[in-house]
């Protein structure tokens, strides 16, 4: 059924949108007529090229030829929906074994779950990179960044325990 705190927050909407048919559905049997917006990216934007090309854009690829692999989640869900502990947890693991991959977290290193803290004691300071925070945390990172980003990674992790519609699925296999 549909949280008490989702029907709360839309009650007062004048033309309530969702961008699934089964969030229409569930708000259907709670009373609730939503519009169906579907979800998605421009494919005209997120588009494949070059890997070595997007990686001369990032920094953290100064490394000879790393394994990117890459997390786009929202950190700010002290609940940790998005898996943000067992992603590095699994990552260092994998460091162990494995000296030339890093982890880009693109998210905000001073959300709700604390990334630095993990991080550090996790030992894997200069194995995990993120955007730059002034820039995520005020909404300036463009479309082209992000597909850039996804250019250069080698994977996208995704860690969610839950997920309302999962768009960078969408946006690094496109």
């Amino acid at each position: 059924p549909a949280p008490a705190s989702v029907l709360g927050s839309i009650e007062p909407a004048i033309y309530p949108m969702v961008y699934s048919r089964w969030g229409v559905d569930v708000l259907a049997r709670s009373g609730v007529r939503a519009h169906y917006v579907p979800c998605g990216a421009p494919s005209d934007v997120f588009t494949p090229g070059s890997q070595a090309e997007a990686r001369k854009k990032f920094s953290f690829a100064d490394n000879d030829n790393p394994f990117i692999i890459t997390m786009v989640s929202a950190n700010k869900d002290h609940q940790d929906r998005k898996g943000f502990q067992e992603a590095l947890v699994g990552f260092a693991k994998f460091a162990e074994r494995h000296d030339d991959a890093i982890l880009y977290l693109h998210t905000n290193l001073d959300g709700a779950i604390k990334l630095k803290a993990m991080i550090k004691q996790l030992d894997l300071v200069g194995k995990v990179f993120a955007p730059d925070q002034f820039n995520y945390n005020f909404g300036m990172i463009t479309e082209r960044y992000m597909v850039d980003l996804y250019r250069a990674s080698d994977v996208l992790l995704n860690t969610a325990k839950s997920e309302g519609f999962g768009l960078p699925l969408v946006e690094a296999q496109m």
